[in-house]
């Protein structure tokens, strides 16, 4: 009969381990190609999603500077300023009536008069339906980003302190109320030209920081 002898124990014993470390290499690879992929998948869709939304930042850019041009003024981003602006051009807004001059809540509401303006004016820019939506469920349609966030409309020669804004929660479930400031030229020189601001804050949803999108106009 033929024993088994201890040198060939070990060297199957050594092949196993040899087998063991093959699997835990391709393992490894196998999660480090699978993660190098994901950041490629993700970070295409976001450019992607930047593309877009700074599409519609330029094509509501190109309506407020012919807005501008039929109106001679820009439209405050406020509900109670906006009024004004309303009545002092009552003869050319006459699709506006009193009733939707009351305006939504001053959540999103610079998004909010853009879209109730150029509508009443028959010259919606063209965006997209999947950009327009009422995130704050006041009965008023904004123009939105990529992401399914409000676009912030501030009109710098009018708007003092700004706006809030409705941005969906890092787990995606509602909506989280921010408020977001003026750009002063402190913080960037195209403001000192700028007679109004557009802003996305962009995919990671916050604003003030190099993530955002953001249009300004000209005096």
């Amino acid at each position: 009969m033929h024993m088994p002898t201890h040198r060939s124990t070990r060297g199957s014993a050594a092949a196993g381990f040899t087998l063991i470390e093959l699997l835990a290499v391709m393992l490894i690879i196998a999660i480090l190609t699978t993660a190098l992929l994901t950041t490629g998948v993700l970070k295409a869709f976001t450019a992607a999603e930047e593309t877009q939304t700074q599409a519609t930042l330029n094509e509501l850019s190109v309506s407020l500077g012919n807005l501008e041009r039929d109106l001679g003024s820009f439209p405050s981003g406020d509900w109670r300023k906006f009024r004004s602006f309303a009545n002092a051009h009552a003869t050319r807004l006459r699709g506006l009536d009193g009733k939707q001059l009351d305006g939504g809540s001053e959540v999103n509401a610079g998004s909010e008069i853009l879209y109730l303006l150029f509508e009443s004016l028959g010259k919606s820019p063209g965006i997209d339906e999947k950009f327009l939506q009422d995130t704050d469920g006041d009965g008023y349609r904004e123009y939105c980003d990529a992401w399914g966030n409000p676009l912030v409309y501030l009109c710098t020669l009018t708007d003092d302190a700004g706006q809030k804004t409705k941005l969906r929660s890092a787990e995606g479930d509602g909506f989280e109320e921010h408020y977001v400031r003026a750009v002063t030229k402190v913080d960037d020189d195209r403001r000192s030209r700028g007679s109004w601001q557009l802003l996305s804050a962009g995919a990671n949803e916050i604003f003030g920081d190099d993530d955002d999108l953001q249009i300004f106009g000209k005096e």
